[in-house]
């Protein structure tokens, strides 16, 4: 028997909405849990480690751990539920690890050591294999939602959470993705989190794109 009897990832960029969304679903559906990503799970101690890996860059390793036991333990608690998750252990690692070893490659000062790297992978991989969570990019029912406005709607959600819904693919995946960066690092100073400035721009874009490919979606034409 599957750990879950329904899986929803909602994931996407910092600053699209997903734990606005999140909320808001979990409030109109009443059955499912909200896995929270690390800052709502553990306010005090996530934004602690997040300030502290933005000053001291090697405790990225540590804060990236903190970040796969939150996922671990919240799973663990929520097994017998259906789950709307705020991104997956994966793709949190992935993604930031890419854009760190892109930082190394260009030439500038690294977090992440290959063997740390290796041991946060396993972890996620671990994780999503206990409880039975497709990998990014490996379940059929995938969407990449752009978003014109300041948030996805709900109702939008709900449609495609049930949408040619089958018992033997209990897990969807949405991606939620601005199409407006300035609306996007509004969000994100909105909730408190470090000042946005000009050369956070060009990052921000990386980040979605990484969601994107790691969904293996594109864009149409």
């Amino acid at each position: 028997m599957a750990p879950f009897p329904y899986i929803l990832v909602i994931t996407g960029g910092v600053g699209v909405g997903k734990t606005t969304l999140i909320q808001e679903l979990v409030n109109k559906e009443g059955d499912f849990v909200f896995i929270k990503e690390y800052v709502d799970y553990l306010p005090v101690l996530g934004e602690r480690m997040l300030h502290d890996s933005s000053m001291d860059p090697t405790s990225l390793f540590d804060f990236q751990k903190m970040i796969l036991s939150g996922y671990a333990m919240q799973l663990m608690m929520a097994r017998g539920s259906s789950i709307i998750m705020e991104r997956t252990p994966l793709e949190s690692v992935k993604v930031f690890a890419a854009l760190d070893v892109e930082a190394r490659l260009a030439g500038k000062h690294s977090s992440l050591l290959d063997s740390e790297i290796t041991t946060l992978e396993r972890m996620a991989k671990n994780i999503m294999n206990t409880f039975e969570i497709p990998y990014p990019g490996d379940c059929p029912n995938t969407t990449l939602l752009r978003i014109p406005g300041r948030y996805a709607k709900c109702e939008q959600i709900q449609k495609l959470m049930f949408e040619d819904y089958d018992e033997n693919r209990n897990v969807r995946w949405i991606l939620l993705e601005t199409i407006q960066l300035a609306q996007q690092m509004l969000n994100i100073c909105e909730r408190g989190r470090e000042p946005i400035v000009d050369s956070n721009v060009k990052k921000f874009f990386r980040i979605n794109v990484l969601h994107r490919e790691m969904m293996r979606l594109k864009l149409k034409s």
